[in-house]
């Protein structure tokens, strides 16, 4: 096969896909022939009809036969539907059925259907206190769940113990407390049961507030009591909670200093898979709290309504990102009550409602959202740090800064960063694409693309990663990707494609000096960046499955981003 018509199947694709240097699109022509079936369905907006017309003029003889029709074009910038011509929409105060009979008579109606109200996907949950919850809508709830809710996933929360209230928790489980050593974990401070309720409050039960993964399990684990608590007794509870099974561990707790046992409790965590977070400390100062500290633990700062790091919130290079922690002193919402981070909890035997600030309520925001991300790509504890990281909104200094770290906690952004992670988008209801037909022609080439997530940050010293999964496509026969990367100082960069076997083909290293972005494309038969002869070991391999593009930067003082990139596979 000829390596130019090869090359010139794939470049109109990608650039069909709108990424630089593409000039020229195309719409793919639609071979359907539409049959009027009627369909009620659901989310139906009574009384209102879209008919499309094969000539494109206005169904005006079904409206004549109809009463109180009206016809108006559905499209108000006037575009053609892709499939039948015209749209129009029609209303009337006849029934389906009526309107569907009198469209079905006319030949030049191709189809009708009802207008349907469209809702987003993640309504407000019903919870009559969520609207004083700013902290959770500040961080991207209830959007992320659309993406997962942590089901399955069990939450361990070190800390004075957790009591189940009248809003309470959905899977609260048995525990234990290392204080007074026995079996029974509640909560007589108000403390941990604060701090659980932001992570998994019960959700969407007309009562109280909402939590960030409120299908996930909660496994009280008491180390603190009035007064606070031993690092023995903590490293035993961490040790504890590990072996009971849990998949992230919340520590709104710090020290100071740190003991040797501690931190061999978190490495032990973080060696089974664990996803240990922790509270920066609320001294206000530029040191991280122990066990934040440690290197193998999530440390969180605090932010206000505002998305400002809070005047308490410590600092320090160990710090990771930032979440909501509250700010008792202010009223930056309006809504008439202290921006506090707001749940039920247990204060000496009362069951209430309270607003608290401080970094032990950031770090359960982040908890929640590593619970939602075990649920989607499982146990990882440095890869869903990544996520959280890399999904964060730059809110101090671009990139890295020790007050801010890597920007603030943004879940929704974490979730849709990880559903690219795992070569999809939100869960659907559609078959998975193993069982769906192929209706691939046999004996002939065909071309299957796909778009990687784009608008992702590169910073200094860190890995970018950004995925694409191709379907049905065994044997590659010519590839073609297509990147739009802005950094200054592009010398600092290595850029490398990896197919669904983890073999690695490095497109870009160190190259180009002080020179800026790598915009343009690599392919198998020649593209417009530098060689890519590299490629060629693809040639002839499966391609079905997850590709990645990674973007390394070796060197410090220059960031940028990935703004988009798209690959296409001529499989044959």
């Amino acid at each position: 096969m000829e390596k130019t018509m090869v090359q010139s199947r794939l470049v109109p694709v990608l650039c069909a896909l709108g990424l630089s240097g593409c000039s020229a699109t195309h719409l793919l022509d639609l071979e359907k022939d539409p049959v009027l079936v009627p369909d009620a369905g659901l989310d139906v907006l009574e009384g209102t009809y879209l008919v499309y017309t094969e000539d494109g003029s206005p169904p005006d003889a079904v409206a004549a036969s109809l009463t109180d029709a009206e016809v108006v074009p559905a499209w108000e910038s006037g575009l053609e539907s892709a499939e039948f011509g015209a749209a129009w929409r029609l209303t009337s105060s006849d029934d389906w059925d009526t309107v569907y009979a009198a469209a079905a008579v006319d030949g030049g109606v191709v189809d009708v259907e009802p207008e349907r109200w469209v809702m987003p996907s993640a309504r407000p949950p019903n919870d009559p206190y969520f609207v004083y919850q700013w902290h959770m809508s500040a961080v991207g709830v209830p959007d992320a769940w659309d993406y997962g809710t942590g089901e399955g996933v069990m939450v361990a929360v070190v800390d004075t113990g957790v009591t189940n209230g009248r809003d309470g928790f959905d899977r609260l489980l048995q525990g234990y407390d290392f204080v007074e050593r026995d079996t029974n974990a509640d909560d007589y401070e108000g403390h941990g049961t604060h701090v659980a309720g932001t992570i998994a409050q019960a959700t969407n039960n007309g009562v109280g507030g909402a939590g960030v993964a409120p299908e996930a399990s909660i496994l009280p684990v008491r180390a603190l009591g009035m007064n606070g608590g031993t690092m023995t007794d903590v490293a035993d509870a961490i040790v504890y909670a590990v072996d009971q099974g849990a998949d992230v561990i919340n520590l709104s707790l710090g020290s100071g200093g740190a003991t040797r046992l501690i931190y061999n409790a978190v490495l032990y965590a973080e060696r089974s898979g664990v996803v240990v977070v922790a509270a920066s400390g609320n001294a206000g100062w530029g040191r991280v709290d122990y066990p934040a500290g440690f290197e193998t633990v999530i440390a969180v700062g605090a932010t206000d309504a505002r998305g400002e790091v809070t005047r308490y919130s410590n600092e320090g290079p160990e710090l990771d990102l930032v979440a909501p922690g509250g700010d008792l002193g202010a009223d930056a919402t309006g809504d008439g009550y202290v921006d506090g981070v707001l749940q039920e909890t247990n204060e000496y035997g009362n069951l209430t409602y309270r607003f608290y600030e401080g970094t032990s309520m950031a770090a359960p925001h982040v908890a929640g959202a590593a619970a939602i991300l075990v649920e989607m790509v499982g146990n990882d504890p440095e890869g869903i740090r990544d996520l959280l990281t890399t999904s964060a909104r730059d809110i101090g200094q671009p990139g890295f800064d020790t007050s801010s770290g890597w920007g603030e906690l943004d879940i929704e952004a974490a979730v849709r960063l990880a559903a690219g992670v795992g070569g999809g988008d939100a869960p659907s209801d559609e078959p998975p694409a193993d069982d769906a037909p192929d209706d691939t022609p046999a004996d002939e080439s065909y071309v299957v693309t796909g778009v990687g997530q784009g608008g992702l940050a590169i910073e200094d010293g860190r890995t970018t990663v950004s995925t694409v999964a191709l379907e049905r496509c065994s044997v590659v026969g010519d590839l073609l990707v297509e990147v739009d990367i802005r950094h200054t100082w592009r010398g600092d960069l290595v850029v490398s494609l990896v197919n669904p076997a983890g073999e690695e083909v490095v497109l870009h290293e160190r190259t180009g000096g002080g020179a800026n972005d790598i915009i343009g494309s690599y392919g198998i038969s020649g593209g417009s960046l530098e060689s890519a002869d590299p490629l060629q070991a693809f040639l002839d391999t499966d391609a079905t499955g997850t590709w990645a593009l990674r973007i390394r930067d070796e060197a410090t003082g220059d960031t940028g981003s990935l703004e988009a990139w798209a690959m296409g596979v001529l499989c044959l």
